[in-house]
């Protein structure tokens, strides 16, 4: 049977072997037994009395087994003999029920023996009114025993019960005491709270104070952003203009170069020969165009016609300050004079021809497309010539006789306007 002890009483029992009773034979060992879920136990234990000289260890004085104790709702009963009482000095009783040791120790006095004459005289006042029996006596003491027990139980409850109701009405006042702790806890954590959100605001306050002063600023420095930018491109402006006069300047510087040049060009003529430059064919242009030339004008605008092969010529020989598109009276001069360039033997280019017969500006007969800017929608022609450097010729037979290599040229008159060639320059 497993359970545990939940009360225990030690009283006085009398021995009946005969009706004369002497002294006292033995003593009462009542107990209270519930198992582990407090509920009072009925059925039957083992339990032993272990006599010791000392409260804690000691010797082992005396010893006494019950195998069979009878527990009747949580009650029990056995009778210890006396001689286990008896030792030389005051005892100290271990008890032990279904293998488990009761502790402390219970100490046991002088005093059962010293009241035994008042015992033994009550019990025989028991057996002689009563008729009981030893047994009886002890099933009586024991039913005594239960009520004693249960009133105790009774008691324990409500003693545990009046605990509890005060540990409860401790804990309740204690939290009573931790809650107006926290109250106060709380009252000043607010005010903390409080102090900082007028602070927040206050911040939040200069915070717009100064978005607001940094807006006004951004405000002026965009307005002088772009006032400056406007300066930057009024500057330019004024740059380009500048470099538009610089490039004007320098065309200008350029154009007095090449007078110059053609003034130094005379001045040599006069200083070799004492007259004028001789007339020459220097060659072809370098690049190729229709009977309708355009260029860009050095000093602004496009050059057309005459003019624009004109300033090809100058463009291409830089060195000749009288360069110009040749006439078929140039070709003539050239011829006489032998200053023909070796690079125009055998081109077919472009010249400045005379006007042919039957010419209309605005119609369509016979226009010449290299003297004027003409309609592009009419049919126009051109002039050209072919030089051959190496012509024979052959002389009448007396005058030396033989064929000799002169230099000849073919002009070609109603050449189609369309097909882009190169032309002629003359000094």
């Amino acid at each position: 049977m497993n359970g545990k002890l939940m009360g225990m009483v030690l009283i006085l029992s009398v021995a009946v072997a005969s009706p004369a009773f002497a002294g006292i034979d033995s003593v009462a060992w009542i107990g209270e037994l519930a198992d582990n879920n407090g509920v009072p136990i009925t059925g039957s234990a083992s339990a032993q009395v272990d006599v010791f000289d000392a409260e804690v260890g000691g010797n082992l004085l005396q010893s006494q087994s019950f195998t069979e104790v009878v527990v009747k709702e949580g009650v029990f009963t056995v009778l210890i003999a006396k001689d286990v009482f008896v030792t030389e000095s005051e005892p100290f009783m271990e008890f032990t029920v279904d293998g488990q040791v009761l502790t402390p120790r219970l100490a046991v006095y002088s005093q059962p023996f010293a009241i035994r004459a008042t015992i033994a005289d009550i019990a025989n006042d028991v057996v002689a009114v009563a008729g009981f029996d030893s047994t009886e006596l002890v099933n009586l003491v024991q039913d005594i025993t239960l009520g004693v027990a249960q009133n105790e139980e009774e008691i324990a409850a409500n003693t545990a019960a009046n605990a509890a109701t005060e540990a409860k009405a401790t804990n309740n006042h204690n939290k009573i005491d931790a809650n107006t702790a926290n109250i106060a806890a709380n009252t000043a954590a607010n005010a903390a709270t409080e102090a900082k959100a007028t602070n927040n605001h206050n911040k939040i306050d200069a915070n717009t104070a100064n978005i607001a002063a940094n807006t006004a600023a951004n405000a002026a420095t965009e307005a002088k952003a772009t006032n400056n930018h406007n300066n930057i491109d009024a500057n330019t402006a004024a740059i380009a203009a500048v470099d538009a006069k610089a490039t004007n300047n320098h065309n200008s510087i350029d154009d007095l170069q090449a007078q110059i040049d053609a003034l130094q060009a005379q001045v040599d003529g006069l200083s070799n020969g004492g007259g004028a430059v001789e007339p020459a064919v220097l060659g072809l242009t370098n690049v190729s165009t229709n009977g309708k030339p355009e260029v860009p004008d050095p000093t602004g605008g496009i050059l057309a016609g005459v003019q624009a092969v004109n300033q090809l010529c100058k463009n291409t020989f830089t060195g000749e300050p009288t360069a110009h598109v040749c006439t078929e009276d140039d070709l003539y001069d050239a011829l006489v004079t032998g200053n023909i360039a070796a690079s125009v033997d055998g081109a077919k280019a472009y010249i400045l021809g005379h006007t042919t017969d039957g010419f209309t500006y605005d119609g369509s007969v016979n226009n010449n497309c290299l003297n004027f800017n003409y309609n592009s929608g009419h049919v126009a022609s051109g002039t050209t010539a072919q030089f051959n450097l190496n012509g024979l010729s052959t002389f009448p037979q007396g005058n030396l006789g033989g064929t000799k290599p002169v230099p000849i040229f073919n002009v070609q008159q109603d050449q189609g306007c369309g097909t882009a060639r190169q032309s002629l320059c003359c000094r």
